[in-house]
């Protein structure tokens, strides 16, 4: 739990910091680089937030970098707040991401929109769960797989059902515990 805890914190902030290099950049980055990569940092942070909450409750918010002192001297924020900004996190990916990408690895705005449905479901929000996976469908981007079976052999890793995943690979040694050691080497 703890583990967890300190995981998500740390992806917030080095996330929070990717951000503003992002938003103070100047010139090295074109227009629609920058909100691209913006909205791929609301992604993550969105989901962040989206994990803490459903684990944790209310949990300590912050949307930018804290010292060591102000995160000792800030409390915790109600899960409906930060549920709110995760909402407007995913909004924001939703503006800025494409609708498709060539790297399956990356966010698009199917993936946020399905996301944002995923964490309205669990809070109970239905007509915002509704809304947002209707509008993931109306992209026309994404199908469900004809043969649920064959889903999960290596000759579909790219099925039009997938929307946003990490690949698993025991053989090349990309698997959940690498991608958590990836995460705390970042």
């Amino acid at each position: 739990v703890a583990e967890a805890w300190s995981h998500m914190y740390t992806a917030i902030s080095r996330t929070l910091s990717v951000k503003n290099q992002i938003l103070n950049q100047s010139g090295v980055l074109t227009d629609n680089v920058a909100k691209e990569y913006l909205g791929e940092a609301d992604f993550n942070l969105a989901n962040y937030w989206s994990f803490l909450i459903t684990h944790f409750g209310d949990v300590p918010y912050y949307e930018s970098q804290l010292t060591v002192d102000q995160a000792f001297e800030s409390g915790r924020v109600s899960k409906a707040d930060i549920l709110l900004k995760v909402y407007a996190f995913y909004d924001n990916a939703i503006l800025n991401l494409p609708a498709k990408r060539t790297g399956l690895q990356y966010a698009t705005k199917g993936a946020a929109m399905a996301m944002k449905a995923r964490i309205a479901l669990y809070m109970g929000d239905f007509n915002i769960a509704s809304k947002a996976a209707k509008d993931c469908m109306d992209l026309n981007v994404y199908a469900l797989h004809p043969n649920f079976a064959s889903l999960f052999n290596t000759s579909t890793r790219s099925s039009k059902e997938l929307i946003f995943y990490i690949p698993r690979d025991d053989s090349k040694k990309v698997n959940e515990a690498s991608i958590r050691g990836d995460l705390r080497n970042w």
